[in-house]
């Protein structure tokens, strides 16, 4: 497939990745006109990659196709893009359609390191948050919690762990888990925290975790460390 190269992209370049759990994520730079449909180009990525790393499982996973290794690495995602040398945007494939959507890789780098900035621990607190999702397989975009964490982080300092990560789960519960405007540029871009077929058990199962973590700080703020603990453990380390 004729290329510009590779970009990496996601939470690894971010510096926000989640050792053993983090997907490894790249844009890969596509020469040629666009297609109106991006399914086409998924498959025919899928199949190129398929044919050369036969030791792999290959599978599209919207927006990206997904290598697999059988070695313990990292699973590795790549996006086919157009990039618009005008706008700096890439077009990439709808996570929920089979249209395009635009991303901008380094506006959202800038955006999560304006975070980082305005409070050191940002980045520990946005592996916080990812750490969770993964952990208890909630099922949301990886991509959706970095960003609503640090639109937190940049909107309610300073920054203490514990009561931010209950008040963004409290939030993310009361919106039902409703898409965000995209930070790096509004213009009507969305970011989705997961397909809207299964949005409501979803925000569910959010308000479950939500309510613990209250109840993790509320022991915590009375002294009851050891009872505090027993919730933390139920939030972050499935049994």
């Amino acid at each position: 497939m004729g290329n510009y190269g590779f970009r990496e992209t996601g939470s690894w370049s971010h510096g926000t990745a989640v050792r053993s759990m983090s997907d490894v994520d790249y844009f890969l730079s596509l020469r040629g006109a666009r297609p109106s449909a991006s399914k086409d180009i998924l498959e025919s990525l899928r199949t190129s990659l398929a044919t050369h790393l036969w030791r792999a499982t290959v599978t599209i996973n919207r927006p990206a196709v997904r290598v697999q290794f059988n070695d313990g690495s990292p699973d590795v995602e790549i996006v086919p893009a157009y990039l618009d040398f005008i706008s700096d945007d890439y077009l990439i494939p709808d996570p929920v359609s089979t249209g395009w959507i635009r991303s901008n890789p380094r506006k959202h780098l800038a955006y999560v390191d304006s975070a980082q900035s305005k409070e050191p621990g940002a980045k520990k607190f946005m592996r916080l948050v990812k750490s969770w999702n993964h952990r208890q397989n909630v099922g949301l975009s990886s991509f959706y919690l970095e960003m609503r964490a640090a639109k937190h982080v940049l909107n309610n300092p300073p920054l203490l762990l514990l009561h931010d990560f209950c008040w963004l789960l409290d939030a993310l519960h009361v919106g039902g888990l409703a898409s965000m405007n995209d930070p790096s540029q509004f213009d009507g871009r969305r970011i989705e925290a997961c397909p809207q077929v299964s949005r409501t058990d979803r925000a569910r199962l959010v308000g479950l975790y939500a309510d613990a973590a209250r109840k993790a700080r509320e022991r915590a703020n009375d002294g009851s460390y050891e009872t505090a603990q027993v919730w933390l453990d139920f939030i972050f380390y499935p049994e």
